[in-house]
This record gives structure tokens, C-alpha cells and sequence, in this order.
């Protein structure tokens, strides 16, 4: 990319992340947890994500954060994050049913069988849970990025469950796992977005479904460009019949036809 590309696809990540940013702190006003978590989650998506498909996205999770760490926010992340938030990361970290191999056992393993306290997903489960412990309890052997990796690995299964259907909006299962992953997100991501504020100059990459990669797009000011071709054709289809709204306004309801159907 050229400086002036490389600008341009650095201010619009930021914009991206403001405003989802904004939507997500409204919504947790209004007492909407689940969703607030999502609209976080987007936020992260846009912060981190670069354009082109990821190997994994744990990996893009650890040069992220390495990224961020390196920029100056080791102690950021120590102090505000894992001063404030220890019980909550604790609590995440330990709840099983947030760590995803243990999902993948659970398809695999026999019916009726029970699994092995020896089984390689428990090994790895107690491992990870015993470092971010130890990271928490001991600031002097802190490891700030073995917490963020292993906590947004956690966050990761959260997002899953919700987006995919696994899990019902407001469910008294996951309230615990639901409130404590909105707060942590709703607290970390100013500091990164603040983290990535004062390092301008950092090549954060091209964001995903960025139209500044299209070089031969129409210049239409914003997000409506069209490919080759399709402009005329669209503005020239005419427009499915409706009822007339009043801006701002949500449609009638029961109608004569809804109350007989």
C-alpha cells in the first residue's frame, strides 16, 4: 500500500471500531448483555482483522496483542486488565465449557462413556488455567500475553456459541461466563483502541471488505459503489410495492389482514 492507502485503511479501522464501540456501550445500558458482548466482540473483529482469510484466528489473536504489547501497552494491560478484572479472568478461564477442545472430545468420545481425568483436552485445560493463575497471583512473572491469548480463546468459544445458536439469549447457564466476557471486553477494547490511537505510524494492515483495495472502484464518496456495470441496472429496477412509512416510525400492527391470518 501507499502512505496515503496505508492512512486511509488505518483511519477506517479506527472509525469501525469507534462506532461499533458506541453501539455496544448503549446497548449494555439498556441491560442487554448478550448482545452487548456481540457488538464487542465485532469491535475486537475490527481492531485485529486484516484482509484475506486467517490460518487460524488464535494466531491472529497472539500477533495482535503481541503488536499492542510491543507498542507500549504491557503495562496497560498488567495494571488496568488484569488488576481489575482477576476474578472475572479466573472464572472464564476455568469454566470448561468455554475451552473448546473440550466440545471436540465430547463429539468424539463413546456414548456413555465418562471422560478420563487423564484425557489430553484435561491436561491442556488444567495447564492453561494453572498459567494464567500463576501469571494473576505473580506480577513479577506476569506474562501478559499468555493471559489475553488464553482468555480471548475463552471469549472466542463465548462468540461461537452465541452467533452459531449454541446457546439461548439470556440463558441462566452461561449468565456467569455472558456478563463477565461483556465487562472484560467492555473495559479492554478503549485501551486498545487508545493503544492503536497513539501509534499512527504502525502498519495495522488493510481491513477486511475494504473498498480501497478495489483500485478501479467509482469514486462515490462512501460505501456504495457498485462493480462494473451493475450501477444502471440498479438504479433503473423498479422498487416492490409497499405501504407508506412515516419516517421514523415503526409500521401499524394488526392489521385487518394480520388479525385474520
Amino acid at each position: 500500500m501507499t502512505d496515503a492507502e496505508r492512512e486511509d485503511a488505518y483511519r477506517l479501522r479506527l472509525h469501525r471500531v469507534e462506532k461499533w464501540l458506541e453501539r455496544a456501550a448503549a446497548v449494555s445500558a439498556w441491560g442487554d448483555r448478550d448482545t452487548a458482548f456481540l457488538l464487542y466482540w465485532i469491535a475486537f473483529n475490527a481492531a485485529y482483522a486484516k484482509d484475506g482469510k486467517p490460518r487460524s484466528e488464535a494466531m491472529e489473536f497472539r500477533k495482535y496483542f503481541k503488536t499492542l504489547l510491543r507498542l507500549g501497552g504491557r503495562r496497560a494491560v498488567h495494571d488496568e486488565i488484569c488488576g481489575r478484572f482477576d476474578v472475572e479472568i479466573r472464572k472464564v478461564v476455568d469454566n470448561v465449557f468455554l475451552f473448546e477442545p473440550f466440545w471436540e472430545q465430547a463429539k468424539n468420545r463413546a456414548e456413555g462413556s465418562d471422560a478420563e481425568l487423564d484425557a489430553e483436552w484435561n491436561l491442556d485445560f488444567r495447564k492453561e488455567s494453572d498459567e494464567v493463575r500463576t501469571a494473576l497471583e505473580d506480577p513479577a512473572k506476569s506474562d501478559p500475553l499468555t493471559v489475553l491469548v488464553i482468555l480471548f480463546r475463552r471469549l472466542y468459544t463465548l462468540r461461537n456459541q452465541l452467533v452459531h445458536g449454541g446457546a439461548t439469549w439470556k440463558s441462566r447457564l452461561n449468565r456467569y461466563s455472558v456478563e463477565s466476557g461483556e465487562s472484560i471486553l467492555g473495559f479492554v477494547m478503549p485501551i486498545f483502541l487508545r493503544i492503536m490511537r497513539e501509534n499512527p505510524d504502525h502498519d495495522w494492515g488493510a481491513p477486511p471488505y475494504w473498498a480501497g483495495l478495489w483500485k478501479g472502484r467509482p469514486d462515490t464518496g462512501g460505501d456504495q459503489g457498485t462493480p462494473p456495470g451493475g450501477g444502471e441496472a440498479e438504479r433503473s429496477a423498479p422498487r416492490a410495492p409497499g405501504p407508506a412509512r412515516t419516517p421514523g416510525r415503526a409500521p401499524a400492527a394488526d392489521t385487518p389482514q394480520e388479525k385474520e391470518a
